[in-house]
């Protein structure tokens, strides 16, 4: 029973979408650039980098900008610990509310299990506003 769930699951999400409409999809193009990379110092430390880019539109009209690093601790094969920092700039679609900046403190720890053939990791993040 529990095998074919995720069958059943991916079945029915396919076959049973939600009603759209086309006025709802026009100009609903955007955009999401994503970079993201591990840096290895050695066993125990790397650097994870992030930086994103979303658009409003296909090439312009930035909606927000991001870039986050974060410093890794490997505790042991299956958990690590993490402390970095994020800055965010954000543009509202429209002229009403003001650009925002933030920056922010972020703590992190991951688990990973294994079972058989497949893992599965459990992300922990706390975040600051500042």
């Amino acid at each position: 029973m529990f095998r074919c769930l995720p069958i059943l699951l991916l079945t029915l999400g396919i076959l049973m979408p939600a009603p759209v409409t086309a006025k709802e999809l026009k100009d609903e193009l955007g955009n999401w650039l994503i970079y993201n990379g591990t840096l290895r110092f050695s066993d125990k430390w790397s650097l994870f980098t992030e930086v994103q880019l979303r658009l409003w539109e296909v090439a312009s009209n930035p909606q927000e900008f991001f870039i986050r690093a974060i410093g890794l601790y490997q505790m042991s094969q299956n958990t690590q610990l993490g402390l970095g920092y994020t800055w965010v700039k954000t543009e509202p679609f429209d002229d009403e509310e003001p650009d925002g900046t933030e920056n922010r403190l972020i703590e992190q720890f991951s688990a990973r299990q294994s079972w058989n053939k497949s893992a599965i990791e459990h992300r922990f993040v706390w975040s600051s506003a500042g």
